[in-house]
């Protein structure tokens, strides 16, 4: 199975997934390799024109270096946001596993003092009938 993908400034990228499982006698074992191949066409097209004057081509690398500096910080706003997000996970997951915590003890207790009242009842109840 091969995925190919290209990108906005050109050129090809193949991404193949190969299954296979050699043949032993004894157990197979199942494997997996993956092969990445990026190559650049000849017939890709230059950011920047050739014949265009030296200010065209100050003004369109201008505005590929803003749109890629605005690129970076919605990437360093979107990695704020993860990590405040996980954060927030953190929080919670703790906040559960004390509550969980807090359970356990409680249910341990209870158990205990409910083994602990069976045995003094049934004590009790044997030496009312004399069979203890």
């Amino acid at each position: 199975m091969c995925i190919r993908d290209s990108i906005i400034l050109g050129g090809k990228h193949t991404i193949c997934f190969n299954n296979f499982i050699p043949e032993t006698k004894d157990v197979p074992l199942a494997a997996m390799s993956v092969e990445f191949e990026q190559s650049q066409s000849l017939e890709q097209k230059p950011l920047v024109k050739e014949n265009s004057t030296q200010e065209e081509k100050l003004n369109e690398l201008s505005i590929f270096s803003k749109y890629l500096e605005a690129r970076a910080n919605e990437l360093g706003l979107y990695q704020e946001y993860e990590i405040e997000k996980a954060g927030e996970f953190k929080n919670i997951v703790e906040l559960t596993n004390n509550t969980i915590q807090w359970c356990a003890i409680v249910q341990t207790i209870v158990f205990c003092g409910l083994g602990l009242w069976q045995i003094i009842s049934l004590r009790s109840f044997f030496s009312k009938r004399g069979l203890a």
